[in-house]
């Protein structure tokens, strides 16, 4: 039996239901590793870190971000002592390599929240009309939030009530928000909200079917599309409705999407994209043609005893898309791992489209019970701003960022997960004896770890792990140092073959992976 090369040197996969895929570079799981850059070489993502400049009393909890057209960005949170009063804090030049700190931009009067999530948004536009619940900010751009009664407090900058959000239940969780044609859209029950471009406010410029209220919106063309949850206990499908957005009643078209538990909607690529929670199960569905086709899924090991028994979360505010790469804050409610910011996207037009755990909060996976719990989310020019709630015990609140173009800090526990191997032959048993990998020039301090499981193994075999760094590569005549390691296995015998590989950083350097060839023999087929 002659031995065999098998090369993975492309990849462009990412989480996937299925233990085999056919299209080339899919894996099973991919973690805190950057698979955008370039569909032939991995590396570990930056990750996020601590933001201290916003301090001032207990730690806030942001709710939402916005930026206005001159480079400033806005954070809402409460005030801090107890009671969900907003402030509003304010970061010049955010796209900047170095974008200095936050500071108390409003020490606001009005509440920030009760039941629900409140948002935050830029609207560059006149003075509004007056009446309740809106809250309009005045100061160098004009800002919205919502509100929840009037109360007294000290005023730095100054809010204007501007308008009523009757459709608000006590079971709402968040107010969904966008911003498109010059105008704002606020979704509030079975009703969406409008403040035109001159200021104008409607409470009801649109109401839903009857049982029907709204979770998130998506601008397609000249239409809004508007993502909504049936009000009916145990709900199995949810909708999506498509608005022209100048009739205040009846909708243009209507899909029906086969699962409850309605997360989100985002316009990735002029394809409509929505995102369900549901019995310990998240899937994403793609709306080409106004026809729903699930594309990717995450399960739960076990099932989930909180939140109606939905084990996951997206908060609508930590969704965006950056780079042609759509990301969103994936919260878990029971103990597990995997809670973080979620990348969705392809390295080039004719590559599958990968889902992939992009980064993580801090530089060491999360383990504890609703370790991290993602907020809001939003990109400025280079940068990532993120808030999250910390710890299952203490619910800590944290701000965070990546300044890419400033040192930012790789992930110490990026993991490539291969889908199942057969080298051409999966009827057959094989020995597998070992492994060649190609790396960039690697870093002092760095390295990978290679590790290897058979078939239906439940763990990988520890006769098969092997770290390669820049002290013991395989530097043959004529080859670079730090570029090639050649190691043998023994007793690695299967039919498949699952590979994972972890990648340790230090710092700002990363490993980098081109090609890893696998080197197989068949065996005597019995």
């Amino acid at each position: 039996m002659s031995i065999k090369l098998n090369r993975i040197d492309k990849y462009f996969g990412g989480i996937t239901n299925g233990d085999k895929d056919k299209s080339e570079g899919v894996s099973l799981n991919i973690e805190e590793l950057d698979i955008f850059t370039s569909p032939d070489y991995i590396q570990p993502e930056t990750i996020l870190a601590s933001d201290t400049s916003i301090t001032s009393g207990t730690p806030r909890r942001i709710w939402d971000f916005t930026v206005d057209n001159n480079d400033y960005l806005y954070a809402l949170s409460d005030d801090g002592g107890g009671t969900p009063k907003a402030d509003i804090w304010q970061l010049s030049s955010a796209s900047a390599n170095d974008p200095g700190n936050f500071t108390l931009w409003l020490d606001g009067a009005q509440n920030s929240r009760n039941t629900y999530v409140s948002s935050l948004i830029w609207h560059g536009i006149g003075d509004p009309i007056t009446s309740a619940r809106i809250y309009y900010v005045v100061g160098t751009n004009s800002l919205y939030y919502q509100g929840v009664s009037i109360t007294n407090g000290t005023i730095s900058g100054s809010e204007t009530s501007v308008g009523a959000l009757s459709g608000l239940s006590a079971t709402s969780q968040y107010i969904p928000r966008i911003r498109t044609n010059g105008e704002l859209f606020i979704g509030h029950g079975q009703f969406i909200a409008n403040i035109d471009d001159d200021g104008v406010f409607s409470e009801k410029a649109f109401t839903l079917p009857n049982e029907w209220e709204c979770v998130s919106f998506a601008p397609l063309g000249d239409e809004l599309a508007i993502f909504a949850r049936s009000i009916k206990t145990g709900s199995n499908f949810c909708k999506v409705f498509f608005w022209d957005m100048t009739a205040s009643t009846g909708v243009d078209d209507e899909i029906n999407v086969p699962m409850g538990g309605p997360q989100a909607i985002v316009n990735h690529s002029e394809t409509l994209r929505v995102f369900c929670a549901r019995d310990s199960k998240l899937r994403i569905y793609e709306l080409l043609g106004k026809v729903p086709t699930k594309t990717h899924e995450i399960s739960c090991d076990t099932t989930a005893t909180t939140l109606g028994n939905d084990a996951y979360i997206i908060y609508p505010n930590s969704v965006y898309i950056k780079n042609n790469i759509t990301y969103f804050g994936l919260a878990r409610t029971i103990a597990d791992n995997d809670s973080g910011l979620y990348a969705l996207g392809r390295v080039r037009d004719d590559k599958p489209l990968a889902l992939v755990l992009s980064k993580r909060y801090t530089t060491t996976n999360a383990v504890a019970a609703k370790s991290h719990t993602p907020l809001a989310a939003i990109p400025v020019g280079p940068n990532i701003y993120a808030s999250f709630i910390e710890g299952a015990s203490t619910r800590a609140n944290t701000v965070v960022r990546t300044e890419e173009n400033n040192s930012p800090t790789r992930s110490s526990n990026a993991i490539y997960e291969s889908i199942l191997i057969d080298a051409g032959t999966p009827e057959q048993s094989k020995d597998w004896k070992g492994f060649l990998l190609t790396a960039k020039s690697m870093p002092a301090s760095t390295s990978i770890i290679i590790d290897a499981r058979t078939d239906n193994s439940s763990n990988y075999d520890s006769n098969s792990s092997k770290t390669l760094d820049s002290t013991n590569d395989y530097a043959d005549s004529g080859e670079t140092a730090d570029r090639f390691w050649h190691r043998e296995w023994t007793s690695v015998v299967g039919r498949l073959l699952q590979i994972r590989l972890t990648f340790s950083s230090s710092g700002t350097s990363t490993p980098q992976l081109y090609s890893l060839g696998l080197l197989s023999e068949d065996q005597t087929l019995v």
